[in-house]
Parts: structure tokens; sequence; C-alpha cells
């Protein structure tokens, strides 16, 4: 989590108080958490590589979307660019389901 709190505070400065650091790396943590959940659901076959996906992207939407609350539209942008707009596009769907082809043989 420190990583997020160093880019927050490096590329905003003094524009940003520690209070709002904290909820943006405790909303980090929530959807790491929530990501390691689907992972663990994913690898135990209890949902499918499609699923995951859909599942994944919303669970990103929400965090950038509460991301952004918390750092106002202007400072959203400056940390998250473009991408913080199209969550669903940070993953690489291609590579993903190659990476899962071996999975669903096993």
């Amino acid at each position: 989590m420190g990583e997020l709190s160093a880019l927050v505070k490096a590329t905003l400065g003094d524009s940003i108080d520690e209070r709002t650091v904290d909820a943006l790396v405790h909303t980090q943590a929530a959807m790491k958490r929530g990501q390691a959940h689907l992972v663990h659901l994913l690898d135990t076959h209890e949902i499918s590589p499609d699923d995951y996906l859909i599942r994944l992207n919303a669970l990103l939407r929400m965090w950038m979307e509460h991301s952004e609350k918390l750092l106002g539209t202007e400072r959203f942008h400056i940390i998250f660019g473009e991408a913080g707009d199209h969550p669903e596009d940070l993953i690489d769907v291609e590579a993903f389901f190659q990476d899962q082809s071996p999975r669903r043989r096993a």
C-alpha cells in the first residue's frame, strides 16, 4: 500500500491531507482483498473466467469511483489519468484468457 501513498504524495504534494491519503490506501486494501477473494473463487472453479472478469471490472470501477470522490475529479485525473475513467481497460483480456487455457484443461 506504500506505493499508492508515495505516488499520491509525490504527485499532489501539500495539496492532499494525510486523512485522504489514508482513506485512499484503505480503499485500495479493500479492493485488493476483494480481488484476492475473486482469485480464490476462480482457482477453486467456483466462478468461470468470464465471471471473474465481470466481477473484477465491477470491483475496479467501484474502487475508482470511490477514489474520485475522495480526491475530487481534478486530483483523481492527475493520479489515475484516463485509466481511472475506464478501469475495464486495465486488464488485457486476451492475455488473461490465454493464461486461463492451461487451467481449464487441468
